[in-house]
C-alpha cells in the first residue's frame, strides 16, 4: 500500500500577511469520476423532474430538495478531494483559520495570537497531525504530516504567531 504524501506551503502575501496551506495527495481518478456522475446526476434529476412531471405537488419538491441536498453534500465530498487544503493566516494582528474546498470555507475561526494554540496529537490514529485550540474548541487536521514535516510547521506557526514577529 501507497503511503499517502501530505504537505504544506508557505506563502508571504505581503509584509504584513502570511497564508500557510496543508494539503494532501488527490485521490485516484476512478473515485473522482464515480462521485462526479452521482454529483451531475443528482443535480439534473431535479431540472428533468419540472419538465417530465404535469402537475406538482408537495412530495415533487421534497424529492427535489432531497437531490438536490445530496448531490450538494456530495459537491463538497468532491472539492475536497479535489481542492481541499486547511489554511492559516497570520496577520499582523489576528490569525484566520479555515478549510478551502475552493467553493466552500468550512469551520472559520479568526482571533488573536493568544487565543489559539498549536501542537501535534501523539493519540493513536490521531498521531502526527496539527492539533488547533482556539478558545475552548478543538481541532485537529485531517492531514497527517511525517514528523519532521509537523516539527517544522509547527515551529513555523508558533514563530508566526509571536505578536512581534512582524512576519519578515
Amino acid at each position: 500500500m501507497r503511503q499517502k504524501v501530505n504537505q504544506f506551503s508557505v506563502v508571504s502575501l505581503s509584509d504584513e500577511t502570511v497564508v500557510v496551506s496543508i494539503f494532501g495527495e488527490r485521490p485516484p481518478l476512478l473515485p473522482i469520476l464515480f462521485l462526479s456522475v452521482f454529483v451531475l446526476g443528482g443535480m439534473m434529476m431535479p431540472i428533468l423532474i419540472l419538465f417530465l412531471v404535469d402537475e406538482f405537488s408537495f412530495g415533487l419538491f421534497v424529492s427535489m430538495g432531497i437531490f438536490l441536498g445530496v448531490s450538494i453534500f456530495l459537491l463538497r465530498i468532491l472539492l475536497w478531494n479535489l481542492f481541499g487544503k486547511q489554511v492559516l493566516e497570520f496577520h499582523l494582528d489576528n490569525i484566520k483559520h479555515y478549510f478551502d474546498y475552493k467553493l466552500f470555507h468550512d469551520q472559520k475561526l479568526q482571533g488573536t495570537a493568544a487565543d489559539f494554540y498549536f501542537s501535534k496529537t501523539s493519540r493513536g490514529e490521531e498521531d502526527g497531525k496539527l492539533q488547533i485550540v482556539y478558545l475552548n474548541k478543538n481541532i485537529i487536521s485531517p492531514f497527517q504530516l511525517d514528523g519532521i514535516s509537523l516539527d517544522e510547521l509547527i515551529s513555523l506557526i508558533q514563530e508566526l504567531s509571536k505578536p512581534d514577529s512582524g512576519h519578515h
